[in-house]
């Protein structure tokens, strides 16, 4: 097998770029203290990146079932370079919010995309 190009692997990125149809945003934690001691979250909008959102299939549903519990999984695409970790929340444009479990798989050798394992947010 050949090495690919820089340009070969830029057309690539831009191709599955194409098929990310919606937008997501970025959600930062915020932490205020309220009057009697607790604190309150918060989360604030970072950066907004094009997307798709898909049900995760049974077999890693089975590899993230200890951290989805009884909910749902999602797998979220996003551009190669997108900043995200599991400290982010992720909303779609239709307002919904996802929690980020996990990376779904290795970047590998040509990496085209970001694939995140999400569960729809508990609050």
């Amino acid at each position: 097998m050949r090495a690919i190009t820089t340009g070969e692997l830029g057309q690539m990125r831009v191709a599955q770029e194409e098929m990310m149809p919606d937008t997501c945003t970025v959600l930062s934690s915020t932490q205020t203290t309220v009057p009697g001691g607790g604190r309150k979250v918060s989360w604030v909008a970072g950066t907004t990146y094009a997307w798709r959102v898909r049900p995760l299939g049974a077999p890693s549903q089975t590899r993230f079932a200890e951290a989805l519990g009884t909910r749902a999984g999602w797998i979220g695409t996003l551009p190669w370079d997108a900043v995200v970790d599991e400290k982010n929340r992720l909303r779609g444009a239709d307002g919904t919010d996802y929690e980020v479990i996990g990376l779904h798989d290795a970047r590998g050798s040509w990496p085209t995309a970001l694939k995140l394992v999400l569960a729809i947010a508990r609050d």
